[in-house]
């Protein structure tokens, strides 16, 4: 998971609530700036040669608090344009249709106030193959009992 915010802070042993979402595919800034966040995401986990995880960072925290990294020497010119280019990939259509944004979830505090705990992305959850053989044998179990009750019905 990667955090969103540069200026919301969170503590040992601090909990909330938080709802999972999609990256939204829809026309406004604010779809815009998750989806270039979901894009930015994908570069820590398919790092480029040469671009480093704290720029990638960096550029992530820029999307939403810019003003606050002006002057910060961390949020250098490699920053400036991995979240430049985010943001113009975020409204690439190919992309949107594709479904590329699935892949990630939206880890949204449920008391999402300014100066409230962070919001992260990730990866979306996906069953784990033992977990579907479970289930699916399941399946397989109760459509045997089903069928006997109606041969011996």
């Amino acid at each position: 998971m990667m955090c969103l915010n540069y200026n919301r802070e969170i503590s040992s042993g601090e909990s909330w609530s938080v709802t999972e979402e999609s990256i939204p595919t829809g026309n406004t800034a604010m779809d815009q700036d998750y989806r270039a966040d979901a894009i930015l995401y994908s570069e820590i986990l398919h790092p480029q040669t040469g671009v480093s995880a704290s720029e990638v960072q960096y550029a992530e925290w820029s999307i939403f608090d810019s003003s606050d990294l002006i002057g910060n020497s961390l949020f250098d010119s490699t920053a400036q344009v991995l979240a430049s280019n985010a943001l113009n990939a975020a409204n690439n259509q190919q992309l949107i249709s594709s479904g590329y944004f699935n892949q990630f979830t939206l880890y949204i505090p449920a008391d999402d106030t300014s100066s409230g705990p962070q919001e992260f992305i990730g990866t979306a959850t996906t069953p784990e193959p033992s977990s579907l053989m479970l289930f699916g044998s399941g399946l397989v179990g109760i459509a045997g009992v089903i069928r006997r009750r109606l041969v011996g019905a």
